[in-house]
């Protein structure tokens, strides 16, 4: 089967990228960034406030609650490593229900309302 000119497919040749520069290039000459520069300031964005302790003391429960699922996780996980089978299932479990219930504790802070003092 011959395959006539006109159906023949035609490529072009690639062009090679030179990622290192030769010696005839001469030395390297970052492009000019001065069109792009501005005479203005900047102004940089506004941030959000910062969230410090006081927010662990408005909701200890939340904050209690997490503190002891990540204890009760290390636990269980340390049992597992130990071969403990049985003590790191029932971490797990206790992990499980701690989780619930820390997210509950989150769930009841937020529908909750605060009055401003």
């Amino acid at each position: 089967m011959s395959e006539s000119p006109s159906e023949a497919t035609t490529t072009r040749p690639r062009q090679r990228i030179r990622l290192v520069p030769r010696e005839e290039d001469g030395p390297y000459q970052p492009p000019s960034t001065s069109s792009s520069v501005s005479s203005e300031p900047f102004i940089a964005p506004e941030l959000p406030p910062r969230r410090d302790l006081s927010q662990f003391r408005k909701n200890p429960l939340v904050a209690g609650g997490a503190l002891f699922t990540g204890g009760v996780l290390l636990a269980g996980l340390l049992a597992f490593h130990r071969g403990n089978q049985r003590l790191s299932q029932s971490m797990m479990r206790l992990r499980v229900i701690a989780q619930g219930a820390t997210l509950a504790a989150l769930a009841a802070s937020v529908a909750t309302p605060r009055h401003a003092s």
